[in-house]
């Protein structure tokens, strides 16, 4: 935060505690949601992005207590974009999550050749049969989202290639 603090000026400061409640962002909302208080990973902040039909769900460090804790916290988890818990590691993106979340594009933050052997290939698996198209920085390097709350554009950086996504059926995409 010090060099965004360096870098920027912060009118607000925001912790995204969830008994704050949600944020409003220009035409979109960000949503702190509840997850495990035990555990390093577990106590990380989780967020739901929403702006017109486009939500995406960044679920930070969690892992699975985190996950069963959001899942039974009855909170709105689906998301046309689900950044993966925990970097893929085995220990996250239970059954249980990715049925509540459904998403179209599952996002993997992972280093190259990391020394975790992050994604683990069972996450994969899971995600693919799930039907989520799967973008990871270790291969694509960043991934840029530009939606318009109709549509989504996902950009691989390396690639330079963008995959568009309708989410709005009354949208031509």
């Amino acid at each position: 935060m010090a060099a965004v603090r360096e870098l920027f000026t912060v009118r607000e400061p925001w912790d995204g505690a969830p008994e704050r409640g949600p944020l409003a962002l220009g035409g979109a909302l960000l949503t702190p949601l509840p997850s495990a208080a035990a555990g390093r990973n577990d106590a990380a902040r989780v967020l739901r992005l929403e702006f017109g039909r486009a939500a995406l769900l960044l679920t930070s460090d969690i892992e699975g207590p985190g996950e069963h804790a959001l899942v039974t916290s009855r909170a709105p988890l689906g998301a046309a974009v689900l950044k993966v818990p925990h970097h893929g590691s085995r220990t996250s993106s239970s059954p249980e999550l990715l049925s509540a979340v459904r998403p179209a594009v599952a996002i993997v933050s992972v280093g190259v050749r990391n020394a975790y052997g992050h994604p683990d290939a069972g996450v994969l698996a899971r995600l693919a049969a799930g039907g989520a198209d799967l973008y990871r920085t270790d291969r694509d390097g960043a991934i840029l989202l530009e939606t318009d709350g109709r549509t989504l554009e996902v950009t691989r950086w390396v690639s330079r290639t963008t995959t568009r996504y309708c989410l709005d059926p009354d949208t031509a995409c």
